[in-house]
């Protein structure tokens, strides 16, 4: 008999993820070699160039997949499925059962078909959108089915969000289905508006008060407004006028609506310009395009494109193999003027697919830290197993040594 004293636990512990696969092609791709269209490892940029369809998922045969009565093929759900190389499967593999009618929902106004036998729903999901069309008609005891004949008195309206499930017959339809319309007393005006001098029996468009549903029939130019004159406004040099003035005070008849109701432009000297252009060389009596200082605003008036800067040779740059122009990224970046060194200075490296790739963690083999725990001397028998603990990703390996 064997004698062994001191024995040891053995505990392997590996990263989590640390054998999975961290590739992060679309479904129903795989892995290729190559470069990325940008130097972003994201999938708009890698996954055209770095993916390839992989023929043992579902996704790859998606124009041919023909299901049976009752499923279809949705690409969300099925483009990563696999099946078996050549297709044979796809047309079982690739399919999901629709929903049955009987457990769909209808929209508003709507009850299920009195049969709803071997009925489905357009796809898996129970909800309205996909059921309504295929297991629903319209509810004769509701508003919505009488929309076409119902007519609203004076000051109402028929609401199809608040009044399509409403219970309603022929005989009441007319008072079951409509809606107060909100009086033009409680409504609100657009700026540069006033509410009309008489109100009585006038409405809102709906229950609502906001100047959307009330503006038309409640509201009146208000001729001590910017808004009553913009049509006519002429504003000097240096100044613009835009919808924002429309409720600013000016003296009604408009005798000073030139100089009420125009905005100062910011000047080209505290003006931004955008990347690759720069202050013209004379800004005396410039000025932006409105009163903000952003390149938006002020670029067109201000700005000359620049040539010590990559966006001047943007036409005529030829980046070597495995880079590219980024327009975003490098338009200010600086290059010598005359654009001798515009196809270094200019291009930016792809991503290679590899960084779309990244190796797992802990190394390529998976490999991770080992610690020996020591245990009580002990006698033990050869036939008494000694075991060792492995731990894969957050499950538990019992291993028989």
């Amino acid at each position: 008999m064997v004698r062994v004293s001191g024995v040891v636990a053995l505990l392997l512990v590996f990263p989590h993820g640390a054998l999975a696969s961290s590739g992060t092609c679309s479904l129903g791709y795989k892995e290729a070699k190559g470069t990325c269209g940008t130097s972003t490892a994201n999938a708009a940029s890698c996954n055209s160039r770095c993916c390839t369809r992989d023929d043992t998922k579902c996704a790859y045969y998606a124009s041919s997949i023909a299901c049976a009565t009752g499923k279809y093929y949705d690409n969300t759900a099925s483009a990563a499925m696999a099946t078996a190389l050549g297709g044979a499967n796809k047309n079982t593999d690739c399919c999901t059962a629709k929903a049955a009618c009987s457990a769909g929902t209808c929209s508003t106004g709507y009850k299920k078909k009195s049969t709803l036998t071997n009925l489905v729903c357009t796809s898996s999901a129970t909800t309205a959108a996909s059921c309504n069309t295929n297991c629903c008609d319209l509810d004769t005891t509701k508003c919505l089915a009488h929309l076409s004949t119902i007519s609203c008195a004076a000051g109402k309206y028929f609401d199809a969000a608040a009044s399509a499930g409403v219970a309603a017959t022929t005989a009441d339809k007319n008072t079951a289905c409509c809606t107060d319309k909100a009086a033009c007393s409680a409504g609100t005006c657009s700026a540069g508006y006033k509410k009309k001098s008489t109100l009585t029996n006038l409405y809102c468009m709906s229950s609502a008060t906001t100047a959307a549903s009330c503006n038309t029939d409640c509201c009146e130019l208000d001729d001590t407004k910017c808004g009553n004159y913009y049509s006519s406004v002429s504003c000097a040099t240096g100044k613009y006028k835009d919808a924002t003035v429309a409720g600013t005070a000016t003296a009604a008849g408009g005798a000073n609506k030139n100089t009420d109701c125009c905005i100062a432009k910011a000047t080209c000297s505290a003006g931004t310009c955008a990347a690759g252009y720069k202050k013209k060389s004379t800004l005396t009596n410039l000025y932006c395009t409105s009163s903000a200082t952003t390149a938006a605003s002020c670029n067109n008036d201000c700005c000359d494109i620049d040539n010590t800067k990559c966006l001047y040779y943007q036409s005529s740059i030829s980046c070597a193999a495995g880079k590219y122009w980024d327009a975003t990224a490098s338009a200010g970046t600086a290059t010598a003027a005359g654009g001798l060194n515009k196809n270094t200075d200019c291009c930016t490296a792809k991503t290679l697919c590899s960084a779309f790739f990244p190796a797992p963690a802990g190394g390529v083999n998976g490999t991770g830290s080992a610690s020996a725990v020591k245990g009580s001397t002990s006698d033990v028998s050869p036939t008494a197993p000694a075991l060792a603990f492995i731990v894969l990703s957050s499950a538990v390996v019992l291993m028989t040594v």
